[in-house]
């Protein structure tokens, strides 16, 4: 199902830090996205959205996923696939914030079926223009985002029925709950992204 010439480039932070099971559950959602995607960039540490939008490529389709999700090949394919059937001035204005399907100890897969939280964002190109201060996984940052991204014009939706991501965090460790709280490089401490707020609801292709 991948469209010709569209090149997928995965933006995905190695945040190691935490007990050896979180970072194992890290290392193995690496492991588990190799080969799925063309391009892969892993910046170490825990970078603000800004950061990780200078690293999208011009021309191509950049998945930034938290450091603990995984694809299997349908969802990597379902994103090629549908991105390439937009026109060329649709695709520079669509995103896709996707919610997470947690996978528990026994393989069940369930849908985090709420609309502010979201943790792949799928664009072509990149939003450069977007100033978001502050890391994935911080309390109101997917809301901010989403706010900020519709405010400059994209159309952001959330097809999670459709294209899954997984969500590998048995260890159930939060560094937003301990001394590594909401920080990004610079070590400044955020305990939630301050509103305005934009929500988007699982929903299907």
């Amino acid at each position: 199902m991948q469209a010709r010439g569209m090149r997928t480039h995965l933006i995905q932070s190695r945040e190691l830090f935490g007990p050896p099971d979180r970072q194992a559950e890290i290392l193995e959602c690496q492991k588990r996205n190799e080969g799925l995607f063309d391009e892969y960039t892993h910046p170490e540490g825990r970078p603000t959205f800004t950061e990780l939008f200078a690293l999208c490529k011009p021309d191509h389709l950049n998945i930034l996923a938290n450091s603990d999700l995984y694809f299997k090949l349908d969802g990597a394919q379902w994103l090629t696939y549908v991105f390439g059937r937009y026109t060329d001035a649709a695709r520079a204005q669509r995103v896709f914030a996707l919610s997470r399907w947690d996978v528990d100890s026994e393989g069940v897969e369930m849908l985090w079926n709420n609309g502010d939280s979201q943790d792949v964002w799928v664009i072509y190109g990149g939003p450069h223009e977007i100033d978001a201060p502050y890391p994935m996984g911080v309390p109101g940052c997917d809301n901010a985002l989403i706010h900020a991204l519709r405010q400059a014009g994209f159309e952001v939706s959330n097809p999670s029925k459709t294209i899954r991501s997984y969500h590998l965090h048995l260890s159930n460790y939060r560094s937003y709950l301990d001394g590594g709280t909401g920080q990004g490089r610079g070590g400044v401490k955020i305990e939630r992204v301050p509103p305005p707020y934009g929500f988007c609801p699982p929903s299907e292709l």
